[in-house]
């Protein structure tokens, strides 16, 4: 029921989210602007975030999930132009192969010398820009589901992408936290009230997380412009 519950609010979010200034999905939209280029979409899942970012068609996205099911998913809906169902860190592409690499809320799923590891890899794919999501600090908002790849193995703090390089802004009041793995474990309907209600909250005071990630913001958006070559 969790699972299914959480994949309900993640397709919401996903949906629509980005129409709601200073998401997580508005901020990467600004970020690709006019893009015009090709996007590669690393952890794409079943599409639904590319649908909106791409709702335009100003851009070829080509998207990589090592899962045979969402990438199946992605393709009924057409969210991408190409598909990789593969692990991105044995997947072989050239450097400067893509214009923007995206990597939305994957980093967190793996250990962190392997998530280190691929931010290494993507910016050395990327000849313009990479763009990162991910919880700041720790967060086990999705539950504990190992089998399933949805567990989180480790957090990553502002100050560690700026360090990297990174323009970091945040998104989401770290507040919601405090209740939400215990509701969604015990009360899905209080955690649907739950989700409600800070969602309408992190509307009202988005541009606190969105300035001030280290201190008030539940997640982070990051960007790093690697170059502006073009094979």
């Amino acid at each position: 029921m969790n699972k299914i519950f959480i994949r309900k609010l993640l397709s919401l979010s996903h949906r629509y989210g980005g129409y709601i200034p200073l998401s997580r999905l508005n901020t990467v939209s600004r970020w690709l602007g006019n893009e015009k280029g090709e996007v590669l979409d690393i952890g794409c899942g079943g599409g639904s975030a590319m649908l909106f970012l791409n709702r335009r068609k100003s851009f070829s996205a080509c998207g990589v999930d090592i899962n045979p099911a969402l990438i199946a998913d992605a393709k009924s809906k057409k969210s991408h132009q190409q598909y990789f169902c593969q692990d991105i860190l044995s997947l072989n592409l050239d450097d400067k192969s893509f214009d923007t690499v995206i990597c939305l809320e994957l980093i967190e799923h793996l250990p962190k010398d392997e998530g280190l590891a691929l931010i290494l890899r993507l910016e050395k794919i990327a000849r313009r820009r990479v763009i990162l999501s991910t919880p700041v600090g720790f967060s086990e908002v999705e539950g504990n589901h190992d089998g399933d790849g949805s567990a989180h193995q480790c957090g990553y703090l502002p100050a560690e992408l700026r360090e990297r390089g990174y323009l970091v802004r945040g998104n989401r009041l770290r507040l919601e936290r405090a209740w939400w793995p215990y509701l969604l474990k015990h009360s899905p309907a209080l955690a649907s009230v739950h989700w409600a209600f800070w969602l309408v909250t992190g509307v009202i005071f988005s541009p606190l997380a969105y300035f001030f990630p280290d201190q008030v913001a539940s997640g982070m958006v990051c960007l790093k412009e690697v170059g502006c070559e073009r094979k």
